[in-house]
C-alpha cells in the first residue's frame, strides 16, 4: 500500500534499511491523510520520512515534519523542498528519544520553497497536503528489508561538520529509497505476471518477451526468465497443435458427412 494524496507519495523508513508499509490508511473530512504503522522503535533509532512530488506537472513545494512521542510536546524536526528543475524527492530524518507509543509524525506540504521558519510557511503559503503517520509498538507489519547500508558514521571525523554528516546520511537514504522503489516494481511485476499466466499461454510468452527486451535484468534473472519463456513457448506450441488437430478432425468429420449424403 502506497501512502499518497494530492499528487504526493510519502514513505517511512525505520531501522535505517526498512521501508515500512502502512497497516491502515484513512482520509479525514478535512482532507488530511492518516496512516497507521506497526513497528518497535527504541530510543536512539533513526527514522526518515521522504516524499515525492508525483503530480503530472510538478511545482516547487516545501514539507515540514513534526514529531510527537507519546503524550510529549510536538517537535519540529525540519523542512525540505522539492523543485521540478532540481529533484522531486525530499526527506527529513529524526531520532527516537524515548520509549513511547505511539510516535506521531505530521508532514505538512505547502506550495513554494525557501521559508526558514515553519510558522512562516504555514501562515503565508497554501497547504497542498497533510499526512499524519502514527507508529505503534505492535507486531511488525509487512516490510521490505534490503541489504544494510553503509553507516553514516563513516564520514565522521576531523573536517566534517554535523551538517556534512547529515547531508551524507540523507544521500544514503535517497539511494536506499530508490532500491525500495525497485523492489516495489518487482512486486508489481509479479502481480502482472500472475495475471498473464492465468489468461493464456500466448499472453505469458508476450509478457516474458517484454521483460527480456525492456527490463534491466541480472544475468541469473535473465537466464531464469529465458528458461521460463522456453517452457511457456512449448506449452503454447502444444496448445496450438491440439487446436489444429481438433480443427482437422472436425473438417474430416464434416467431409465424411458430406460424402455419405452425396452417395445416398
Amino acid at each position: 500500500m502506497v501512502l499518497s494524496m494530492g499528487g504526493f507519495s510519502v514513505n517511512l523508513i525505520v531501522h535505517d534499511n526498512t521501508l515500512l508499509h502502512p497497516h491502515e490508511q484513512t482520509v479525514t473530512k478535512a482532507g488530511d491523510t492518516h496512516a497507521v504503522y506497526n513497528a518497535r522503535l527504541a530510543p536512539g533509532e533513526r527514522f526518515t520520512v521522504s516524499w515525492e512530488d508525483s503530480r503530472a506537472e510538478p511545482k516547487p513545494s516545501e514539507g515540514h515534519l513534526w514529531k510527537q512521542e507519546g503524550t510529549g510536546m510536538p517537535l519540529h524536526l525540519g523542512q525540505a523542498a522539492t523543485s521540478p528543475d532540481d529533484q522531486t524527492f525530499a526527506l527529513v530524518s529524526g531520532v527516537i528519544e524515548r520509549q513511547a507509543s505511539p510516535v506521531k509524525l505530521t508532514l505538512i506540504l505547502t506550495e513554494g520553497e525557501g521559508q526558514d521558519e515553519a510558522s512562516d510557511a504555514l501562515v503565508t503559503k497554501q497547504t497542498l497536503a497533510t499526512f499524519t503517520l502514527l507508529v505503534f509498538a505492535a507486531n511488525p507489519a509487512t516490510v521490505w528489508t534490503l541489504d544494510p547500508m553503509s553507516d553514516a558514521q563513516t564520514v565522521s571525523g576531523a573536517g566534517h561538520s554535523p551538517r556534512t554528516e547529515r547531508k551524507a546520511y540523507d544521500e544514503l537514504q535517497i539511494a536506499h529509497l530508490a532500491m525500495c522503489k525497485r523492489a516495489q516494481h518487482y512486486e508489481e511485476e509479479s502481480a502482472r505476471l500472475y495475471k498473464h499466466v492465468r489468461s493464456s499461454p500466448a499472453a505469458h510468452v508476450q509478457y516474458l518477451d517484454g521483460r527480456l527486451a525492456n527490463d534491466p535484468l541480472s544475468p541469473s534473472m535473465r537466464a531464469g526468465i529465458a528458461e521460463t519463456r522456453i517452457e511457456a513457448a512449448e506449452k503454447l506450441s502444444q496448445a496450438a497443435a491440439g487446436a489444429l488437430d481438433r480443427e482437422f478432425a472436425g473438417l474430416m468429420s464434416a467431409l465424411g458427412t458430406a460424402t455419405t449424403a452425396g452417395r445416398s
